[in-house]
C-alpha cells in the first residue's frame, strides 16, 4: 500500500503539461498521439484528481493504471508494434467467425470462435498482473440500450453468482447511452466515466485497449467464454433457480416523483400496469424486428377494460389508433424522459415487446415479458415467467412454413430480411409473417392467466421446447399455448 501511496504522491506534485507529456509518450508505442488523444489525457487526468481527493486509492489505480502501467507493460512485452497488430488482427478474425456461424445456426462453431476471441484478449492482458482484471464496457456497447442491460446483466449478475470468470472489476464509458438514468441506476455496481459526447474518446479507449474491452457477442465466464445467448441464459436460469430479486429497483424519490406524473394524467398509480414497446422504425436490415402497431390494439383494449392502465414505450408510431382512459403514451404527453420509462417498465405487471432493448431491460427489474413478433426462433433464450409468440415465413409460393419447417430452416436463427437468403434448395423470395392482431390477444389473455394462476406447460409447449432445445439451445422461452393450437403440427 505504501507503493501505491507514493505513486499517487508523485501524480499530485506533476503539473497538468508535464503530466501529458509523460503519458503521451507512453501511449506512443500504439500511435495514438492525436488531439483526441489530448482530450482523452485531460479528462482521465481530472477524474484521476477527483478520485484522489475522495482518498479512494482503489479507483485511483484503475484510472492511472489504464493510462500508465497498461501501455507500459505492453512496451516491455511487446517491443514491436506489429506484435499488438497481429493479436487484433485475429481477435477480429475471431469475432466475426462468431458473427458468421451465429448467422449460419452453427451454435457449436460460434462458441468455439467466441472462446478463441476471449483467448486472444486472455493472452495479451495477461502482462498487466494487478489490473488484468479491468474490463472496458465503451460505447460499442453503451450506444445501445439492449447491449448496454445485457452486458450489464452479465456483469453483475455473474458477478454476484459466483459465476465469473475473475473478480472483474468494470469501467463503463457512460456518454452517448440513450438512457442515462438507467445506466445510473448500475453505479452502486460499476465505476461510471463520463467521456464526453462527440469527442470519440470512448471508440479511442476501445481500440486502443481491446484486450480489457468487453465484446458484445460473448461473456466470460466460470465455466469459460460463452456465446452471448448461452451465457445469458445460464445467467437467467441460475438466477431463478438460487430466487434471487430482481438486479435493479428505482429509488424512492423517482417513485414518488412517478407516481405524481401518474395523478396529473389522473390515472391511479396503484392500478395494475402493462408496458408495451412495438419496434416499428425504419431500421434497415434489422427490418424483420418491426411489426405494426395497430396488431396490438385488440390486446391494449382489453387490458383497459380489464383495469389496467398501459404505458406505450419508446418512439414508435401508433397511427390513427386510439384508446380510452388510462392508455399513456410518454411522446404523445411529451414526457419521453427516460427516468419515465424505467419507472413504469419496473413496476409493470409485464412487458409486451417485440426483440428489443426494453426486454433486455425488463429482466433486470424482475419483469416479465410476453415476447411478440419474435423473428429468430432457434434464439428465444429463456426469460422467467415469460411467453414468446414467434414470427412464422412464407414462402415464394404463398404457403407458411409451419413452426417444424422453420425450425428447421436457416430463417430460425435470423433477424433480417430474408427476402434474398435462400434456402436448402437456392431458391430466394421467402417473407416474415407478423404475428396478427388476435392472436397478440389470445397471448396477452393467456400471459395475465399464466401469472395469476402459475405456469405449467402442455404437451404440444413440451415438444417445442425440445424442438428448440435440439437446436443447440440449452434453455429458451416456452410458445405460447395459442399460438401452437394454430401454427404447429404437434
Amino acid at each position: 500500500m505504501w507503493q501505491l501511496k507514493s505513486r499517487i504522491e508523485g501524480v499530485r506534485q506533476l503539473s497538468k503539461e508535464k503530466f501529458l507529456r509523460k503519458v503521451a509518450r507512453r501511449l506512443s508505442v500504439v500511435r495514438l498521439i492525436s488531439l483526441k488523444l489530448v482530450d482523452i489525457l485531460r479528462r482521465l487526468l481530472a477524474v484521476t484528481q477527483t478520485l484522489l481527493n475522495r482518498r479512494d486509492l482503489g479507483a485511483t489505480l484503475r484510472f492511472f493504471g489504464v493510462i500508465s502501467d497498461v501501455v507500459t507493460r505492453y512496451e516491455r512485452k511487446f517491443k514491436q508494434p506489429s506484435e499488438q497488430s497481429e493479436g487484433l488482427s485475429a481477435y477480429n478474425q475471431a469475432v466475426e467467425e462468431v458473427q458468421r456461424a451465429n448467422g449460419g445456426n452453427d451454435w457449436e462453431a460460434a462458441s468455439i470462435a467466441a472462446k478463441t476471441a476471449a483467448q486472444i484478449q486472455l493472452k495479451f492482458r495477461g502482462v498487466l498482473g494487478p489490473i488484468k482484471n479491468l474490463r472496458i464496457i465503451g460505447p460499442s456497447i453503451t450506444e445501445s440500450i439492449g447491449h448496454l442491460a445485457s452486458a450489464l446483466s452479465l456483469a453483475v449478475g455473474l458477478r454476484n453468482l459466483g459465476l465469473d470468470s475473475t473478480e472483474n472489476e468494470y469501467l463503463v464509458l457512460s456518454s452517448g447511452t440513450p438512457n442515462p438514468d438507467y445506466l445510473q441506476l448500475w453505479s452502486e455496481h460499476v465505476t461510471l466515466f463520463d467521456n464526453g459526447e462527440g469527442l470519440g474518446i470512448g471508440t479511442l479507449l476501445e481500440e486502443t485497449l481491446w484486450p480489457w474491452t468487453q465484446s458484445v457477442l460473448f461473456s466470460e465466464t466460470s465455466e469459460g467464454a460463452m456465446f452471448l445467448p448461452e451465457a445469458k441464459n445460464l445467467l437467467h436460469v441460475e438466477w431463478e433457480r438460487h430466487q434471487k430479486g430482481p438486479l435493479l429497483s428505482m429509488q424512492p424519490e423517482q417513485i414518488e416523483a412517478g407516481d405524481e406524473f401518474c395523478k396529473t394524467l389522473n390515472v391511479d398509480p396503484a392500478a395494475p400496469l402493462v408496458t408495451i414497446h412495438v419496434r416499428n422504425g425504419v431500421w434497415g436490415v434489422e427490418g424483420a424486428r418491426n411489426a405494426r402497431f395497430d396488431s396490438y390494439a385488440g390486446a391494449i383494449e382489453y387490458l383497459l377494460s380489464k383495469g389496467f392502465t398501459v404505458v406505450k414505450l419508446g418512439n414508435s408510431t401508433i397511427g390513427s389508433v386510439a384508446f380510452e382512459h388510462g392508455f399513456i403514451d410518454l411522446q404523445v404527453h411529451g414526457h419521453a424522459h427516460s427516468w419515465l420509462e424505467n419507472y413504469f417498465l419496473a413496476k409493470s405487471s409485464f412487458l409486451i415487446a417485440t426483440t428489443s432493448g426494453p426486454i433486455l431491460m425488463a429482466w433486470t427489474f424482475g419483469v416479465p415479458i410476453l415476447w411478440t413478433n419474435a423473428p429468430d426462433l432457434n434464439a428465444t433464450i429463456y426469460y422467467p415467467n415469460s411467453l414468446v409468440v414467434p414470427k412464422l415465413v412464407r414462402s415464394p409460393r404463398g404457403r407458411v412454413l409451419s413452426l417444424e419447417e422453420l425450425s428447421d430452416s436457416r430463417f430460425s436463427n435470423s433477424d433480417a430480411d430474408i427476402q434474398h437468403l435462400p434456402d436448402s434448395r437456392g431458391a430466394t423470395g421467402y417473407s416474415w409473417v407478423d404475428n396478427s392482431e388476435s392472436m397478440i390477444l389470445a397471448a396477452t389473455k393467456e400471459m395475465i392467466s399464466n401469472l395469476a394462476l402459475g405456469t405449467t406447460l402442455d404437451r404440444r409447449q413440451e415438444q417445442a421446447r425440445e424442438m428448440i432445445l435440439s437446436s443447440g439451445l440449452s434453455a429458451c422461452t416456452p410458445i405460447s399455448q395459442a399460438f401452437l393450437r394454430e401454427h404447429s403440427n404437434f
